[in-house]
C-alpha cells in the first residue's frame, strides 16, 4: 500500500503513514474533512454562497417653501446600492422597498497540520485552518496537548501570505525546532518540534 500523501510504501494494516503521519485508506475533501466512501462532496463543509447585493430604488420627498408661495413638493428620485448608511435611511422614504444583503463566511483554508509522533496521544494530528492558533496545556487553546512539562500558553502559529511561523510565548521549557531552541521561526515541511516530552512533526502541501 503507498501513502497517498507522500507515496511512501506502507503495510496493508498501516492507519497512519509512518513517513508524514498522514492518514492512510481515506479521501479528504480540500478543508481536511474526510469524505465517505460513496461521495465527493463533504458533508462538514457548508455550500460556499457568493455575497449577493441587490439594487432597489428610493424615492425622497424635499418640501421647498416660501414666504409669498405655497409650498411645492419636489420629487426625487435616487439610485443606490444597499447596504446604505444610517444617515441616508433616516432622510428617505420607503415605498414597500426591502434593502438586504446576503454574507456567508467561506470555509478556512487547510495550510498544514501537525502530527505528534513521541508522547502521549501518538499520531494524534491538529489542522491549522486559521490565521492564528495558540498551542499549549490548557484546554481553551487551539492546540491542546496533555503534557505536564507544555506551559499552559507554549507557543502560536501564525499564517500570513503562505508562510507558516511559529513563535514561542516565553514558556518554562522552551520551544525547539529540528533541535534549535527558537524565538520565531518559519516553518517547513517535516520540520521537527519539540515542546516538554512531546514531539510533533509539521506537514505542509
Amino acid at each position: 500500500m503507498q501513502c497517498a500523501n507522500c507515496k511512501a510504501n506502507l503495510p496493508d494494516t498501516a492507519k497512519f503513514c509512518s513517513q508524514c503521519g498522514a492518514k492512510v485508506g481515506v479521501r479528504l475533501c480540500p478543508n481536511g474533512h474526510v469524505l465517505d466512501t460513496d461521495s465527493d462532496i463533504c458533508r462538514y463543509c457548508p455550500p460556499t454562497k457568493n455575497i449577493s447585493t441587490k439594487k432597489v430604488t428610493a424615492s425622497t420627498k424635499v418640501e421647498k417653501t416660501t414666504t409669498i408661495e405655497k409650498p411645492t413638493v419636489i420629487e426625487k428620485t435616487t439610485s443606490f446600492e444597499s447596504p446604505i448608511t444610517h444617515e441616508e435611511q433616516k432622510t428617505m422614504v420607503f415605498d414597500r422597498t426591502r434593502i438586504y444583503t446576503e454574507k456567508e463566511s467561506e470555509p478556512s483554508k487547510l495550510m498544514g497540520w501537525l502530527v505528534i509522533i513521541e508522547g502521549d496521544n501518538k499520531w494524534k494530528d491538529y489542522k491549522i485552518m486559521k490565521s492564528r492558533m495558540s498551542i499549549g496545556r490548557n484546554k481553551d487553546c487551539d492546540i491542546s496537548i496533555d503534557d505536564p512539562h507544555i506551559s499552559a500558553r507554549q507557543a502560536s502559529i501564525r499564517v500570513a501570505d503562505d508562510i507558516i511561523t511559529i513563535t514561542d510565548l516565553d514558556s518554562s521549557n522552551g520551544t525547539y525546532v529540528n533541535g534549535q531552541e527558537i524565538t520565531k521561526v518559519e516553518l517547513k515541511n517535516n520540520d521537527l518540534i519539540k515542546m516538554g516530552d512531546t514531539v510533533l512533526k509539521f506537514k505542509t502541501f
